[in-house]
């Protein structure tokens, strides 16, 4: 019986061999790297094949406008994937389940007999170099990077760029016999294209070069020349009467405009949430929609204009644009943004795009519900969206934004936006001045600031932003976040001073609003911090280990409606690691995202120990720490980190336990991080407890001195 069974599983096997075995339809393309840009599909149908040269230029774009260029395996076995009727041969007892890009399975069922395949990415990633040139992005929400958004250059000329990747696919069979995997591999693949960077281009948002329509006339017929400029006229009479922003007084002097002043004071003051920009562009359309949807004489001005909402910065900045009908926007728009100056102000595109200098385009917050933004026409009459809610909706999901849309009355709108998480309603923000630059990482590991002096990262979704430009021509930054647990890294570019600004919500603690003032700084200097309402007065911290604090920038007693600018400390002031201080909750500095962060200098003396103890940034003497805690520090860049803890008793300091050290290696840009135990003693060891986190670092002929810190478990 046993010989039989195993001869009636290897013959239900074979027929699922048999069965699922790939005996293509048509033979399978090799593979390759398909390019599309603007958002337009790429060319992987069911007939497409490798292409055997690029259009040359793959695509014009005017200088400084944004292109989104996005690159993909396909072919082969994807191929099949995707298109199995083409690909495969499929019986009468074979049901394909589902079939894409991603994912494609199958199931076979004779009645007695049933199996089944599928499908998958294992791998797949994906690089860009622009040599160096225009400034690119991620977009679209792809984890595999196959998508970014190119800034072009100020100046003209045709610029080289280069996609690259691999793909991995699995496969899992399964039948009575067993499972069985395997993988196939595309190797690495790359492709390289050119775009041309030309005064005047159409812009490339919504198809690809090849199909892009000539430019139209930037100006409007001449027999419609006046009706345009009555429109406009009316326009500015009813944008005039939307009224100012809140005044909320004054801030360090870098703070450049009352919008910079705004959205700091948006984190704790409720009456400014509304002004940030996603709250005026929301006045701003309902304006328009008003007047679409009003008077007569209103609906007639729209015979002559369009509008729709727009972005700068990736997302980072919204306003709106209104633009002669039919002409290219990015040439004859009119941008109404009363953000910068909290009154209703106009800007031709050319001042607007200086102002706010890349990563312009139509804004993904309304993806869809616009022409400009890939509708098929202008909402039909709807509940309108209070500006308060605006700002929020651009930290929401898509799945929340929908949520949002789908309900039909006010009081059920704002009950969904009361109902919320603290990190779609609530903000914090920071802000610094040059000559430095600022990368800030939140607690999923997505980025938003400067990588390098030429790229901007925008992986955070729902943050407002300003690269505000500054009297010697370079540029400061302003993030306005949703409320998390970030790492701040600030590095300098050259030698000067800096200040840099937090807020917080009132939530956290302490004080709102605190900043630290003219740092003087060397060339390459860098300093990391914790943004976090859990951490309201973490430190600045330098990478020689040195701390600076924020100071308060309101006057003692004074409401946050009156700003005062008081004394901070320029001169960074290493701690005591052995006197103890008052609990606080630990600061949490963070690990800088840039790895070109430069190591300190590190002397020793010609005894094999160093003369520099590690520097341990968190937990401060004093602080109350959890039973796993978080310990960051400074040291010499690819030493070995060492660190542990004594437990001794509060009454005569005699040491109870000594437990056992964790090594790490230093990272490159001179920081490090490890979680250790703070263990209790048995229950027969009553008597009251403190711990001494102990490091020093090591080398194969050095090992340094120690640093400690002393410290209290919460619970006990």
């Amino acid at each position: 019986m046993k010989r039989l069974a195993l001869m009636t599983t290897a013959l239900l096997l074979g027929c699922l061999l048999t069965a699922l075995s790939v005996q293509a339809a048509e033979e399978l393309p090799d593979y390759w790297l398909a390019i599309a840009t603007g958002g337009a599909n790429l060319d992987a149908g069911p007939t497409a094949q490798p292409p055997t040269t690029l259009p040359n230029p793959l695509v014009t774009v005017a200088p400084g406008a944004a292109v989104q260029l996005r690159g993909k395996i396909v072919g082969n076995r994807r191929a099949y994937m995707m298109w199995p009727e083409t690909y495969a041969s499929i019986g009468a007892n074979t049901v394909v389940n589902d079939h894409g890009f991603d994912h494609m399975s199958f199931t076979i069922d004779t009645g007695t007999f049933h199996g089944a395949g599928d499908w998958s990415v294992a791998e797949e990633a994906y690089q860009w170099d622009t040599g160096g040139k225009g400034i690119a992005n991620p977009s679209g929400g792809y984890t595999t990077g196959e998508q970014i958004t190119w800034t072009a250059p100020a100046e003209a000329g045709y610029c080289s760029i280069t996609v690259s990747g691999h793909l991995k696919l699995k496969y899992v069979r399964q039948a009575p016999g067993g499972v069985v995997e395997k993988f196939e591999e595309s190797g690495t693949l790359s492709a390289t294209f050119t775009v041309e960077v030309k005064a005047g281009a159409a812009p490339a948002g919504t198809t690809p070069a090849t199909t892009q329509p000539p430019a139209t006339d930037p100006q409007p017929p001449a027999d419609n020349q006046m009706d345009y400029t009555k429109a406009m006229q009316l326009v500015m009479q009813r944008f005039g009467a939307l009224g100012d922003g809140p005044q909320n007084g004054t801030l360090p002097t870098y703070a450049v405009s009352a919008g910079f002043i705004n959205n700091v004071y948006s984190v704790f003051d409720g009456t400014s949430e509304e002004y940030v920009c996603g709250g005026w562009q929301s006045k701003v359309l309902d304006m328009l929609y008003g007047m679409q949807w009003g008077t007569p004489e209103e609906r007639a001005l729209f015979g002559h204009m369009d509008f729709g909402p727009i972005e700068a910065y990736y997302g980072g900045h919204q306003a709106v644009v209104v633009y002669p009908k039919g002409t290219n926007w990015t040439e004859t728009g009119t941008v109404l943004d009363p953000w910068p100056n909290q009154t209703p102000e106009s800007f031709t595109m050319p001042d607007w795009q200086s102002r706010f200098w890349f990563g312009v385009g139509p804004s993904g917050v309304y993806e869809g519900q616009y022409p400009l933004t890939g509708g098929t026409a202008y909402p039909a009459p709807k509940l309108s969206i209070p500006a308060a809610h605006a700002p929020v909706l651009q930290r929401c999901t898509i799945e929340q934004k929908r949520a949002y849309l789908a309900l039909t009355t006010a009081p059920e709108r704002e009950a969904f936006v009361q109902s919320l998480p603290d990190r779609t309603t609530k903000t914090t923000a920071i802000a610094v001045h040059s000559p430095v630059r600022m990368l800030v990482t939140d607690s999923q590991g997505r980025r938003v600031g400067w990588a390098s002096p030429t790229s901007f990262l925008y992986e955070i979704p729902g943050v407002n932003l300003d690269a505000f430009p500054e009297a010697d021509g370079s540029h400061g930054l302003l993030l306005l976040l949703p409320l998390d647990n970030y790492s701040v890294s600030v590095r300098a570019d050259q030698a000067g001073s800096f200040s840099l600004t937090r807020a917080l919500p009132t939530e956290a603690g302490g004080t709102p609003l605190t900043n630290v003032q003219n740092i003087q700084v060397a060339a390459n200097d860098s300093f990391f911090m914790q943004l976090s309402a859990t951490a309201p007065g973490a430190p600045l911290v330098k990478h020689d280990g040195s701390l600076l604090q924020l100071g308060n920038v309101f006057a003692e007693g004074a409401t946050p409606g009156t700003p005062a600018v008081t004394p901070n400390p320029t001169t960074p002031v290493t701690p005591n690691p052995t006197t103890p201080a008052t609990p606080t909750t630990p600061a949490t500095p963070p690990v800088p995202a840039t790895p070109t962060t430069p190591t300190p200098a590190w002397p020793t003396t010609n005894t094999g120990t160093a003369t520099n103890a590690p520097v341990i940034v968190s937990p401060l003497a004093g602080s109350l720490v959890q039973p796993r805690t978080e310990v960051y520090g400074t040291g010499p860049a690819g030493a070995m980190i060492v660190v542990y803890t004594e437990v001794r008793a509060q009454k005569d300091d005699s040491l109870l336990r000594n437990v056992p050290g964790l090594r790490h290696k230093i990272k490159e840009d001179g920081s490090w991080h490890v979680a250790i135990p703070v263990p209790e003693l048995p229950a027969n060891v009553a008597e009251p407890l403190y711990y001494i986190i102990k490091a020093y670092w090591q080398t194969l002929d050095q090992k340094s001195q120690e640093t400690s810190v002393r410290v209290q478990r919460a619970d006990g």
